[in-house]
């Protein structure tokens, strides 16, 4: 791959990393108030591990994820009763279908830039991507098309309906920012 091309693959992929992040902050901020969480440890670590089950990350592995959890007695309870985690996350993304369709549209690119960026043994590598293919498999929406011509804008239309929703829960991007942060996408 060009060096001018492997760069341009690898801003894209810091990109996609800030959408990630700005997915889950949003989500967590409109929970967070609307279940009232701010002084419920257990229910604030449920709705940290379903977010990360939800919207995984390149490195996402379920059980390092659990292990994480610092207090014991919640790590212990999540350990014995994982479905609640898979329920949450299905509870959040089944009720918002541009939310669905928003988190197919960042699993697919990413999966698309890892495999381009790393095409020997990328799931080794990459713990995560396993995860990813089983939220698209699961998904009730289809795959979006990654070649099509008009991928990017509509990403960026789900992203901007997104923003408009949940940033009204904790602090909602502006239009330049967003056009910035697509500007990378290729």
């Amino acid at each position: 791959m060009f060096w001018f091309t492997k760069n341009k693959y690898k801003n894209s992929l810091r990109a996609n990393n800030l959408i990630h992040d700005a997915l889950v902050m949003g989500i967590c901020a409109k929970y967070i108030k609307e279940d009232n969480l701010e002084n419920d440890e257990y229910g604030l670590l449920l709705l940290a591990r379903s977010l990360n089950w939800l919207v995984p990350r390149q490195d996402y592995n379920f059980d390092n994820d659990v292990e994480k959890i610092d207090n014991e007695n919640f790590k212990n309870q999540l350990k014995k009763d994982e479905d609640k985690i898979f329920i949450k996350g299905l509870e959040i993304v089944n009720s918002d279908s541009v939310l669905e369709k928003l988190i197919n549209h960042y699993i697919t690119y990413h999966i698309h830039l890892l495999e381009t960026l790393f095409p020997k043994n990328t799931e080794e590598k990459f713990p995560g991507i396993t995860r990813m293919k089983k939220s698209l498999f699961q998904s009730t929406e289809s795959e979006p098309d990654i070649k099509s011509p008009d991928f990017k804008e509509s990403y960026k239309e789900l992203f901007v309906k997104f923003n408009e929703n949940y940033g009204k829960y904790g602090k909602a991007l502006n239009e330049e920012t967003i056009t910035a942060l697509f500007s990378q996408i290729h």
